[in-house]
């Protein structure tokens, strides 16, 4: 693994990823599209997008889930009033 791959933008981590060089990235979902295209990825077809793993302590104690970047929509627990528009 490069070390580096913890401390670069999102485009550097991509590029680390479909050379091969990283086993996982948490990245927006546009990277499907770079890591099965021949052009660019040396990982075609050995990648995949999943949830991001917690650890099994966490996962005993509350339900979790994932989200892609600015695809997620949350509620605060301690929302009173929803406002229907």
């Amino acid at each position: 693994m490069n070390p580096l791959s913890l401390e670069f933008k999102e485009d550097d981590v991509l590029n680390i990823f479909i050379n091969g060089d990283a086993a996982f990235t948490t990245n927006w979902t546009y990277q499907s599209r770079y890591m099965n295209d021949p052009r660019y990825s040396k990982i075609v077809n050995k990648g995949s997008l999943e949830l991001i793993p917690v650890s099994n302590e966490i996962s005993k104690k509350r339900k979790t889930v994932s989200v892609s970047g600015f695809q997620g929509l949350a509620i605060l627990r301690n929302t009173k009033t929803l406002v229907k528009q």
